[in-house]
């Protein structure tokens, strides 16, 4: 137990403002980039394919549309809240593209992980190869979605950093007394 204690006492969890607009941009680019590979994945596939990429289109669409309004024409400030002392916070403090590259490496993994569990306990032994690729591919979308979660993790992270809670933190503490 004095693991766990010694490695996370000291996260807490930190409520702060923000603007909308970065998160705005970030919906409206992935949404706008899915909604690009939606096309060029219906007009490759052709007819086959047709179902599955007016859904996910119509999806990032709507995610687009959602991002515009949080960019353009939400006003009011968004209220989040953040966990500091993890794993990920220092390295999200260590290295930005490092926390980029080991939010995804880590939702990659559990999204194969996760499929080759799911094809092992519904096709069995038998059907894994075949069943797997499959799963993999029909089930794309979740792994986009947990690529935004990773987007949105690490906007949440920049935005509190230069929020004026964190400010007012640094001196409050003290510890930025010539940082303005």
């Amino acid at each position: 137990m004095g693991f766990f204690r010694r490695n996370y006492g000291g996260a807490h969890i930190v409520k702060y403002t923000c603007s909308p607009v970065l998160e705005g941009k970030v919906y409206t680019a992935v949404g706008l980039v899915m909604v690009a590979v939606a096309v060029v994945s219906a007009v490759v596939d052709g007819h086959d394919a047709l179902s599955g990429c007016v859904f996910g289109g119509l999806f990032f669409a709507v995610l687009a549309g959602f991002g515009v309004y949080y960019w353009k024409f939400r006003r009011r400030p968004l209220h989040r809240q953040i966990t500091l002392g993890t794993w990920y916070n220092r390295l999200y403090l260590r290295s930005r593209w490092g926390f980029v590259l080991a939010s995804a490496g880590v939702d990659f993994v559990a999204y194969a992980v996760g499929m080759f569990v799911v094809t092992l306990v519904f096709d069995g032994i038998d059907g894994l190869y075949a069943a797997f690729i499959g799963k993999l591919k029909s089930w794309a979308l979740l792994l986009v979605v947990l690529l935004i979660g990773v987007c949105r993790d690490f906007a949440n992270f920049y935005r509190y950093y230069r929020s004026p809670e964190y400010r007012r933190q640094l001196t409050e503490n003290g510890w930025a007394k010539d940082a303005f």
